[in-house]
């Protein structure tokens, strides 16, 4: 209902396209997806590491132990492409409500890492491309009622805008 109000009060002049396909299930908040993605962080460094492990006793122990207590670092240089150092930076630019960001840092996880939150990063890119389609909707809003026009940031999602 409401985009098609906007369709209607901006005579067409919108393109309301990258909206449409989320008007009946929506997207998750950029609050919602950093309250997930604290969760799933330790499942990715978990299959990470279970891929570098040896089998064993030792190793089959450990796991047991870590899934009672488990404590992670989040400050690492930013040359560290381990898992664990990818996840913080990601977990760190969620909380700055830089989406494009978090994204960016995925693409440094191993194949083995993002399985488990293979889901969650294609909601986190869904809210991205809303974020970026509503940027793209005020600056042709603004178009269309005659106001300057600033060009689009390249992810409104790295804007710091959050929900």
């Amino acid at each position: 209902a409401e985009l098609a109000a906007v369709a209607k009060s901006s005579g067409g002049k919108v393109e309301l396209g990258p909206l449409k396909k989320f008007a009946s299930s929506g997207v998750p908040t950029s609050a919602e997806l950093a309250r997930d993605f604290q969760t799933l962080a330790f499942k990715s460094i978990n299959a990470q590491q279970a891929g570098d492990e040896e089998p064993g006793v030792l190793n089959r122990f450990l796991s047991s132990a870590k899934s009672i207590v488990r404590v992670r670092r989040t400050n690492f240089d930013r040359e560290d492409k381990s898992t664990e150092a990818v996840v913080a930076r990601m977990e760190s630019l969620l909380k700055q409500g830089n989406l494009s960001g978090a994204i960016e840092q995925s693409k440094a996880l191993s194949k083995e890492a993002r399985a488990p939150i293979q889901s969650w990063l294609d909601r986190l890119e869904a809210r991205a491309g809303v974020e970026q389609a509503i940027a793209e909707l005020e600056r042709q809003l603004k178009a269309s009622l005659g106001g300057s026009v600033e060009a689009p940031a390249k992810s409104g999602a790295g804007t710091g805008t959050k929900g």
